[in-house]
């Protein structure tokens, strides 16, 4: 058996995104007020100068780069107040935008260039010689094809002069964005947003107009009328679908500043909080363990904080109350992933539930199934499956990933373990899928492993992902089988991996030595055995051969 909502199914605008946030009356009517503040600096830039750079852009986009529908443009920058007007003015000319992590290394961005057919590159100064790279290693043309970001006021660097800078391209030419019809919102992707899916290498999930514009008004009905003076803190990282999605669009189609955080830092938070008044923000479980424990807390005042959000990775019950009983702010939990633009569940300011997940958004259906795939009802745990307008309509150029995810009645399975309480509570017990949850970034043991395989010593791995209590995350461990005669140690497996890929994949877990993988007849890693035997030792232990 479904079930729905307990909050009535809202009647969606269906509009293509820049016509939904730009056409909405809090906007049109308040072409001045702050849309994003530059936290550090405070840098302002309204919501009228946000329309007017994304449709200036447009026009070079579409004049001097000869821009045709559904080209695909990548941004690989940190948080900054350009970031929204750059994924506008892509959408406004007909593009999609596949947004990429800034912590990559270049052949990780490279993989992300090639899959999603990127033509053009967004990105900082700073970045510059990861980009030339990985456009190198995807066939690029680095003279042709990146467009540096930085404001005026920004120091570049003499270095990256040859290269064409966004400011100096804008003229005052600005392009009349394209307005897509309610029945082509469903089909034109907007954004390209990397995850793992349910398992596997990172795909290219396909977010329509129609999912993202859904998607924010389901979480803006969670929420109800915008309380006066609201300020939000951007913190989480605008290429995730989480930051992406609530952080840059929710808040822009309600009206709502955002203090934008350009890296985090636990110190800058609390300073940012006071200095602008932050009253919610949006983070993941590792910035509510600070909250519970970094000694500085006592020494700011956090009371214009009403609640915070917490979501990307699974939030321990007992942790939201350590944070509610030392700053008196609550910790409301929700539930999405990638494929469901984010947001799936959420706990509502007026029945808040410590260890919930939160109850269903409108507008979407869901069942929890058994291994058969027969429905469940309350108080049983099974695997979570979805439908709705804000879950994704395939993985990009991938069939049969696809199909692997979707049923044939449309559910987008999750991969995750859950219950639903008679109050329509939802609680996340275990993972079916594989994917080890860093602080809410997704980490591909397949991607680890593949990438040790390469190692000449290494004869065979597996790759789970352990809780590490201190951080509040999961972490990365690896089982490795080295060669005869080997005597590769921990740190150089860590150092092996930590010099290929991105800071948020590393082998923090650590490196334990075995005999041999533990598998299957069919050869598939049996995990479970791996992470009993994890649980009997601690994630800090040195290197060490045993046998499972």
């Amino acid at each position: 058996m479904s079930f729905t909502s307990q909050i009535p199914d809202i009647k969606l605008q269906e509009m293509d995104i820049y016509h939904y946030l730009f056409d909405n009356p809090k906007v049109a009517s308040l072409p001045e007020v702050p849309a994003l503040v530059d936290g550090p600096s405070g840098r302002t830039v309204t919501r009228g100068e946000v329309g007017r750079i994304a449709r200036q852009f447009a026009h070079v986009l579409a004049h001097q780069y000869h821009w045709k529908s559904e080209e695909v443009a990548a941004i690989i920058s940190p948080n900054s107040v350009e970031y929204p007007s750059l994924l506008l003015g892509v959408l406004a000319v007909g593009g999609i935008v596949t947004t990429a992590n800034p912590a990559y290394s270049a052949a990780e961005f490279a993989k992300q260039l090639k899959d999603s057919g990127a033509r053009l590159i967004l990105t900082v100064p700073e970045l510059l010689p990861i980009v030339v790279e990985a456009a190198k290693m995807a066939s690029m043309n680095p003279h042709k094809d990146i467009i540096l970001v930085h404001h005026p006021d920004h120091p570049a660097h003499t270095s990256n002069t040859h290269l064409p800078n966004l400011y100096g391209l804008l003229g005052p030419e600005e392009y009349a964005p394209i307005r897509l019809q309610p029945n082509e919102i469903w089909d034109r992707v907007a954004y390209l947003v990397y995850s793992s899916g349910t398992s596997g290498m990172p795909k290219g999930v396909q977010m329509t107009h129609g999912n993202i514009v859904s998607n924010s008004q389901q979480k803006s009905a969670c929420e109800g009328p915008t309380p006066k003076n609201e300020v939000w803190g951007g913190v989480l990282p605008f290429y995730h679908i989480y930051g992406l999605t609530i952080v840059i669009h929710c808040a822009f189609s309600r009206g709502i500043p955002v203090i934008v955080f350009p890296k985090f830092d636990f110190t800058l938070f609390l300073e940012l909080i006071v200095k602008y008044r932050i009253t919610m923000s949006h983070v993941a479980p590792p910035i509510c363990l600070a909250l519970a424990k970094h000694p500085a807390v006592p020494n700011y005042d956090l009371s214009s904080v009403r609640s915070l959000v917490s979501g990307a990775a699974p939030l321990d019950g007992e942790l939201a109350k350590a944070v509610l009983d030392r700053t008196g702010i609550i910790v409301r939990q929700g539930y999405g992933m990638s494929e469901t633009a984010p947001l799936v569940t959420l706990v509502p300011e007026l029945d808040f539930q410590t260890g919930s997940s939160g109850i269903l958004v409108p507008n979407m259906e869901a069942k929890i199934v058994d291994p058969a795939g027969r429905p469940l009802g309350i108080g049983e745990e099974g695997e979570l499956c979805l439908k709705g307008p804000n879950v994704t309509r395939g993985y990009w150029k991938n069939p049969r990933a696809t199909a692997e995810t979707m049923d044939a009645d449309g559910f987008l399975h999750t991969g995750d373990v859950v219950r639903r309480d008679e109050r329509g509570h939802v609680y996340v017990v275990d993972r079916i899928k594989e994917l080890i949850k860093y602080k809410g970034f997704q980490v591909a043991p397949a991607e680890l492993e593949a990438l040790l395989l390469t190692h000449q010593e290494i004869d065979d791995v597996a790759v789970i992902g352990i809780m590490h209590p201190e951080m509040a995350t999961e972490v990365p461990l690896a089982y490795v089988v080295r060669k005869p005669q080997s005597a590769l140690t921990e740190e150089e497996v860590v150092a092996y991996v930590a010099s290929m890929l991105a800071a948020h994949k590393q082998l923090r877990g650590g490196v334990r030595f075995i005999d041999a993988i533990p598998k299957s007849g069919a050869g598939k890693i049996l995990r479970r055995i791996l992470r009993d035997a994890a649980k009997a030792t601690t994630i800090t232990a040195t290197s060490t051969t045993s046998k499972l």
